[in-house]
């Protein structure tokens, strides 16, 4: 357990540590009047960065938050990482857990 929690943790700029934060969001699917310039991957970005900070995913002192997006009809995932957890997830590390 002590090893797990050594992995999964941030240490924050206060000095604590606190583990990540992870939210999931699953849509049907998105209607195309609402993409952005008709661009599936640019509006699922946005969303999700809305939909994190609605929810309040991540400590925003720590930036340790995730947000796993899916549409399930469109057939598209995308994750979204703040600054810190993006240490970890990174996005060829996003882009292998959403190929898998």
């Amino acid at each position: 357990m002590h090893a797990i929690r050594a992995d999964a943790s941030v240490k924050c700029p206060d000095d604590s540590e606190k583990s990540f934060e992870v939210g999931a969001a699953l849509v049907n699917r998105m209607h195309p009047d609402d993409w952005v310039s008709g661009n599936k991957k640019e509006t699922t970005k946005i969303f999700a960065q809305e939909l994190g900070d609605r929810w309040g995913i991540g400590d925003p002192g720590c930036n340790n938050g995730v947000l796993l997006f899916l549409s399930i009809q469109d057939r598209f995932a995308y994750i979204k990482t703040a600054v810190v957890s993006q240490t970890v997830m990174t996005d060829s590390c996003s882009e292998m857990v959403i190929d898998s």
